[in-house]
C-alpha cells in the first residue's frame, strides 16, 4: 500500500516540522515535512499526490499564499 508523493521545494525556512504546523494550523493544509523523508531540513515538503484534483490544487495555492505572506 504505497502513494504517490511529489516533493516540494520550498523557501528556507527555520525547521520545515514547525512550518508544516503553521501551514496546517493557519491556511488547513496538511502536508510532511521533507526531514520526515530525509531531506535537508528545511527547504522541502512532501505531498500526497492521490487527493482529488480540486482539493490539490487549492491545497497547493494555500502553500503558496503562507509562502507570499511571509
Amino acid at each position: 500500500e504505497g502513494g504517490i508523493y511529489l516533493v516540494l521545494r520550498i523557501p528556507h525556512v527555520e525547521g520545515d516540522f514547525s512550518a508544516a504546523i503553521a501551514l496546517l494550523q493557519k491556511m488547513n493544509v496538511h502536508l510532511h515535512p521533507g526531514s520526515f523523508f530525509g531531506f535537508a531540513s528545511g527547504a522541502y515538503f512532501v505531498v500526497s499526490l492521490l487527493t482529488e484534483e480540486g482539493t490539490f490544487a487549492e491545497g497547493v495555492a494555500r502553500v503558496r499564499a503562507f509562502f507570499d505572506e511571509a
